[in-house]
């Protein structure tokens, strides 16, 4: 996937994340309690390449959308939001937010 502006609201844009977003304050943030303490990611012990097959696996499924929050000035990841699986037979997608 190509890394476009999905939308932008003052100072953030939220764009599709991609493996060269995956750096190690990323990956720290999914083993800190403080941050995963509801995600589903806080029962494994994240490293660079589960976190990379993860965006990979995201970005190419047809139901899950993985967006990166960015500070537009300086493109800082700040977070993330995460939709789907997307069940279309019952109208309903889990949704996900890490900031």
């Amino acid at each position: 996937m190509s890394d476009f502006i999905v939308l932008k609201s003052g100072p953030l844009i939220l764009r599709e994340i991609n493996i060269n977003d995956v750096t190690k304050k990323y990956v720290n943030w999914l083993n800190d309690p403080d941050v995963n303490q509801h995600l589903e990611s806080r029962f494994v012990l994240q490293n660079d390449s589960t976190v990379k097959n993860f965006v990979e696996d995201c970005n190419k499924s047809k139901t899950v959308f993985l967006f990166g929050i960015f500070i537009e000035k300086n493109n800082k990841h700040i977070g993330n939001i995460k939709l789907g699986p997307i069940n279309k037979y019952h109208n309903h997608a889990e949704i996900g937010l890490m900031i």
